[in-house]
């Protein structure tokens, strides 16, 4: 085995380790390497992600940074980076990185996922709209795309749209409780009070202890007046320690 398939070989066991859940001792493995090789970009790149394995993100911002001064043009890089702020709270700064990215490489699904849940998160919605939209135009099977851009045009009040793009994320996988919440809320906000039922009920399929949703669906069943069953939902969600459902009932 040559030098390069060596280090190529040492590379992939440090990225193996750390898909095992092991980032302490990929870091080992890939700062050796980088001792050795400072401008490897391969290994300083994995070397950060295992950083952020455990939460280090100085050290990962450190290592992204020195990728960057070999090759200013790197989008995995920049995308990481961009991220790093992101988990930080720095949402502006993540921004900046994420569309440095979309400027090298127009079809980076993933940084126009993460612009679309930076604006979200932003509470700027329609900026937020155009990035996941193209998120998942890229994707389509992108659940998570699909998801929250069902999420955020029922925020603006496009309830159509969010249920065709959360029944998207049905057709897909039909075991995702968020998107039959997610419809639920749409019909509910519709009117819809039949449909909303049916979706929340969903949701108790699959998690029967689901607080929130025991809450939720309790408020529907007392508004189109089967009170008694609204209010058996609200004490499960109560008993379950649901803050808002104990005082809806009064229970302190």
């Amino acid at each position: 085995m040559g030098e390069d398939e060596s280090l190529k070989e040492k590379i992939r066991q440090g990225i193996k380790v750390l898909e095992q859940g092991n980032p302490r001792e990929a870091i080992n493995i890939l700062k050796s390497i980088v001792e050795k090789n400072p401008k490897n970009i391969d290994a300083l790149y994995w070397l950060a992600r295992a950083y952020i394995e455990l939460d280090n993100l100085n050290s990962a911002e450190t290592y992204l940074k020195r990728i960057l001064e070999i090759n200013p043009n790197e989008p995995e890089a920049l995308h990481v980076l961009g991220y790093t702020y992101s988990i930080k709270g720095d949402i502006q700064t993540a921004l900046k990185y994420y569309k440095r990215v979309l400027e090298i490489d127009p079809n980076h699904q993933y940084a126009w996922f993460n612009l679309g849940l930076s604006y979200f998160q932003l509470e700027r919605p329609n900026e937020a709209i155009k990035y996941l939209k193209k998120a998942a135009e890229l994707d389509p099977n992108d659940v998570d795309a699909l998801n929250l851009l069902g999420v955020v045009y029922g925020i603006v009040g496009k309830y159509d749209d969010s249920i065709k793009y959360l029944q998207r994320v049905l057709d897909i996988d039909d075991s995702i409780k968020e998107a039959w919440f997610n419809i639920g809320s749409a019909y509910a906000a519709k009117r819809e009070y039949e449909k909303a039922i049916k979706h929340y009920e969903k949701v108790l399929e699959l998690d029967p202890d689901d607080e929130v949703t025991l809450y939720t669906l309790g408020t529907i069943y007392i508004r189109v007046g089967l009170r008694k069953k609204g209010l058996e939902y609200i004490k499960k969600a109560c008993e379950l320690g649901y803050k808002p459902a104990c005082e809806l009932l009064g229970i302190e």
